[in-house]
């Protein structure tokens, strides 16, 4: 009898242990990204090419393409509103879980949890977006002969 507790206890022991980290394996796919590695064979860090910043073993985690966009819809959302960036995770995060756990199921409001809505994110993905529109327009206007811009001159004083 105490031979089958010990091989239980030895077996639960081992099954924590190996959930403790994840380390991913750095591939040749990641350049695409702008990553490269730095460090040992055993411990590879991502490196950020265009700033040299060194990154987490954790920061290569990839978020679901989905999860991805729905997150960038209610950032473009929230800057649309005007509303503080917080609203997505004091908010819409929680309305979102609460809307799909009662009328879907558990696993559905599993994967709506998986939508980064922190602070942070929504101030990155508004950024993010901001920078891409501003591209988007002097691309147009370079890729012009004649161009002409309209200015409102009223003060926000």
């Amino acid at each position: 009898m105490s031979n089958q507790i010990n091989i239980k206890q030895s077996t639960s022991i081992s099954d924590k242990s190996l959930n403790l980290k994840v380390k991913r394996k750095y591939t040749d796919d990641y350049l695409c990204f702008g990553f490269t590695w730095n460090g040992n064979t055993d411990c590879l860090l991502p490196v950020c090419i265009v700033c040299g910043e060194k990154l987490s073993n954790e920061a290569m985690s990839d978020y679901p393409d989905k999860a991805l966009e729905a997150s960038f819809k209610v950032a473009e959302l929230i800057a649309k509103n005007m509303n503080s960036h917080v609203i997505g995770e004091k908010l819409i995060g929680p309305a979102c879980l609460a809307m799909v756990e009662t009328i879907l199921d558990n696993e559905s409001k599993d994967v709506i949890s998986k939508v980064p809505l922190s602070n942070n994110t929504i101030s990155h993905r508004i950024n993010k977006t901001a920078d891409d529109i501003n591209d988007i327009v002097l691309e147009k206007i370079k890729n012009q002969k004649l161009f002409s811009l309209q200015i409102d001159e009223r003060s926000t004083d």
